[in-house]
C-alpha cells in the first residue's frame, strides 16, 4: 500500500511539472554577453607568426523569444577587438547572427542550454570591413534563472569563411580566402519579460 501511494505521488508530481512546463507563458529574453575568443587557426598570417586576425575579446547584445516548449529563437550583434600583430591599429570583428537555443531544465532554477548560430561576419581596421563571410557557432551554456534575471557561462566553437584580405604590411599583396576558427568563453547577463 505504501509503495502504491509513493508511486501515485511521484506520478502526480511528474504530471504537474509537465503541465507547468506546457502552460508557462511566452518569454522575451534579452541582454549582453562578455566573451573571450581564442584563435584555433588563422589563414591571415605571414611567416606563420605574424597574423592579422588573432585572439581577442568583446561584447555581444542579444534578444529573442522563448516559446512554451523552451525553444529560444533570436538574434544579436557582437563586436570584438583582436590581436592584429600591429598590422592593424584596431582590428575589429563584427558579427550579426541568428541564434537558436534549447533550455533543458536541470533543477528549479538551473538550465543546460545547447545553442547554435548562423551569421555574417566582417573584419577590418577601426570598424571598416576589409573582408567578410558567413559564420557558424555551436556550443553550450549553463544558466541560472532567478526571478527575471539570467546569469550564465558558456563555451563554443566558431568557424568563419572570410574572403581574401589585403596584407596591411605589403601593399598590393593579398592573403587568400580562409577559414579562421575560434574557441570562445562567455559570461551571459540577461533579463526576461513574460507576456
Amino acid at each position: 500500500m505504501l509503495t502504491a501511494r509513493i508511486a501515485f505521488a511521484e506520478t502526480t508530481l511528474v504530471q504537474t511539472a509537465q503541465i507547468a512546463q506546457r502552460t508557462e507563458p511566452n518569454v522575451f529574453q534579452f541582454g549582453i554577453a562578455i566573451a573571450g575568443k581564442f584563435a584555433l587557426s588563422s589563414p591571415f598570417c605571414r611567416s606563420g607568426t605574424t597574423c592579422v586576425l588573432g585572439s581577442g575579446g568583446g561584447i555581444a547584445a542579444r534578444f529573442g523569444h522563448v516559446f512554451r516548449e523552451r525553444w529560444y529563437i533570436g538574434g544579436g550583434y557582437d563586436f570584438s577587438k583582436h590581436d592584429a600583430s600591429l598590422l592593424y591599429r584596431l582590428g575589429i570583428l563584427q558579427q550579426v547572427r541568428a541564434d537558436g537555443r534549447y533550455q533543458y531544465p536541470l533543477g528549479k532554477a538551473w538550465f543546460l542550454v545547447p545553442f547554435s548560430s548562423l551569421g555574417v561576419s566582417g573584419y577590418g581596421n577601426e570598424w571598416t570591413i576589409d573582408t567578410w563571410g558567413p559564420s557558424l557557432t555551436v556550443g553550450t551554456a549553463v544558466e541560472a534563472h532567478v526571478a527575471n534575471s539570467v546569469v550564465g557561462v558558456g563555451f563554443s566553437w566558431q568557424g568563419i569563411y572570410l574572403q581574401r584580405l589585403a596584407n596591411p604590411g605589403q601593399p598590393g599583396e593579398f592573403f587568400s580566402a580562409g577559414f579562421p576558427q575560434f574557441f570562445s568563453l562567455e559570461l551571459r547577463l540577461e533579463s526576461t519579460e513574460r507576456f
